[in-house]
């Protein structure tokens, strides 16, 4: 950080005229948390004829980060009213919205933002679908994942994030049928786990049973392979979720 800020302060003291330097050195101090010296340089920049809409997007961030939702939302409106196409500052409205505790709306404006971004990201998805799940719309969420998959591939976290839904829910056979997409390319010993959990769930313990031996079959095989984070856990989970089904079964 120290070097970054350096680095602006150069630029400025070089270039005092440049309205990018002004705007680069107003990033450096929000990085900081620097509130209103990073507001002080993006007026400035706008002084010097900095872009008005990158400025106002630029001082919306730092207002949302300043703990300044209200003031945040007012700038972000001046931009879009100039730029209603700018999906990512309709995006950031959404968030805004959501520091306002208007989450219905948040989870609009991150729907019509995924829907215009040129090249969404699973973090934005991931975004509208947390929007839902707090007003409590659990059937819309799982379809905001599957509407963003659409745009952006399916993604493993976005597919197991689906997965989850579809239990809670109690759509089991959906939940099985989006974790056979997800091993049908490549047999995760912890994906085939959570599906012996699914199972077990839906009451079907000799599926489940199934399942939890062939995931441990799966960490067998990679004896000699370099370790995965989690998978000595697992292991332990498989052995102990095997031994009590047998107890179980010896009990009946």
């Amino acid at each position: 950080m120290d070097e970054l800020k350096h680095d602006a302060v150069d630029a400025v003291a070089s270039r005092p005229r440049d309205p990018a330097a002004h705007l680069q050195r107003a990033r450096v101090h929000r990085l900081a948390e620097e509130w209103p010296t990073a507001l002080a340089e993006l007026g400035r920049a706008e002084s010097l004829g900095a872009d008005a809409d990158e400025v106002g997007a630029l001082r919306a961030a730092v207002l949302l980060d300043a703990g300044q939702a209200e003031s945040a939302l007012r700038e972000i409106d001046r931009v879009l009213a100039r730029r209603p196409d700018a999906a990512g500052l309709r995006f950031e409205r959404g968030r805004i919205c959501l520091a306002l505790g208007q989450t219905e709306q948040a989870a609009r404006e991150f729907g019509d933002a995924i829907a215009a971004l040129p090249a969404p990201r699973p973090e934005h998805v991931m975004a509208r679908r947390d929007a839902l799940l707090a007003i409590g719309r659990r059937a819309d969420a799982l379809l905001a994942l599957d509407e963003g998959m659409a745009r952006v591939g399916r993604v493993a976290s976005l597919q197991l994030a689906a997965v989850e839904l579809e239990v809670e829910l109690g759509r089991y056979d959906g939940a099985l049928r989006r974790l056979d997409q997800l091993l049908a390319p490549r047999p995760n010993p912890a994906w085939v786990a959570r599906r012996g959990d699914i199972l077990a769930r839906a009451g079907r313990r000799d599926a489940a049973r199934a399942e939890y031996t062939r995931a441990l079959a799966l960490l067998e095989g990679r004896s000699g392979k370099r370790p995965a984070k989690g998978f000595d856990e697992l292991r332990r989970r498989l052995e102990f979720e095997l031994h009590s089904a047998s107890t179980q079964e010896a009990k009946q």
